[in-house]
């Protein structure tokens, strides 16, 4: 497995001008982020249409993209490139875990667990997989009576939680859309996690934190939310706390802000011990 990731990382971090141009293409004019307001509250109050992260049709919308990315996943004789890359953050922990035989996730705003798709047709059969995907109530519902099974499970509360360890908490496209990030970053400090992956987080030049509106475009739906778009620094200042900044790890796809492609980034966090504390000193 180590050789997979170090083959996957030298693909992975070669610049992505070959795919900014198709990206551009793909987001621009169905998905923009607009505004500067002071606060997330602000943001909220400034939207052209209330939030739908529960409406009938948006949950029908992201199960049914869910559905056909599932198909293509399992259809597909080899993972592809993108594929690849995205799991290469979530899975760099493994090559570390005292476990190297089961791998526990805790997915953060994880979906209908497209992530667990990917990585149980990447990992072998021998490596059992304990995922517990945290979202919304009526979405954790609905993929609860749907796609649960005996390796993935879906609530709306961490604390209904049982009390065990996880090798990863897994964080993808969902701390930017927190009304205080910092409360998240707080939360998995406390709990046993030995690392964290933060995926597809817009991070800018910025020294500060900018706090838009983003406004989506998707099969004839309109949807609007506010949205943090993180200063360069501030994710790692974030987690310092309890964990140390492994890896930072360019990413495809990204976010047209004010005209301007804005690539998504991500981070690979791990548990601070006596010891890593000593080696950063």
């Amino acid at each position: 497995m180590a050789s997979w990731l170090a083959d996957v990382a030298r693909r992975h971090f070669l610049p992505p001008s070959a795919t900014e141009a198709i990206t551009r293409r793909l987001v621009s004019g169905s998905n923009r982020v607009t505004g500067n307001y002071a606060t997330y509250e602000a943001a909220l109050s400034g939207l052209p249409a209330p939030l739908t992260w529960s409406s009938d049709r948006y949950l029908e919308q992201r199960e049914g993209a869910f559905e056909q990315q599932r198909r293509g996943i399992e259809a597909m004789e080899a993972l592809s490139i993108r594929a690849q890359a995205r799991l290469f953050g979530l899975l760099f922990p493994l090559t570390t875990s005292g476990r190297p035989r089961q791998l526990r996730v805790l997915d953060f705003g994880g979906g209908f667990g497209l992530d667990y798709v990917l990585a149980r047709r990447a990992l072998p059969a021998a490596v059992a997989i304990d995922w517990r995907v945290v979202e919304t109530a009526d979405l954790a519902a609905r993929a609860a009576r749907l796609h649960a099974d005996a390796e993935i499970s879906y609530v709306d509360d961490i604390s209904a939680l049982p009390p065990t360890p996880f090798d990863v908490a897994h964080v993808a496209d969902t701390i930017q859309y927190l009304p205080d990030p910092r409360t998240l970053a707080v939360l998995l400090g406390e709990l046993d996690c030995a690392a964290v992956v933060i995926a597809d987080a817009p991070v800018t030049n910025r020294s500060d934190d900018r706090i838009a509106i983003q406004s989506v475009r998707r099969r004839g739906a309109r949807y609007a939310h506010p949205i943090r778009l993180f200063g360069r620094d501030s994710l790692p200042s974030l987690f310092a706390p309890a964990f140390s900044h492994a890896a930072t790890l360019r990413q495809h796809g990204g976010l047209i802000i004010d005209g301007r492609m804005s690539p998504n980034t991500g981070y690979v966090f791990l548990r601070r011990t006596a010891a890593s504390d000593q080696g950063e000193d």
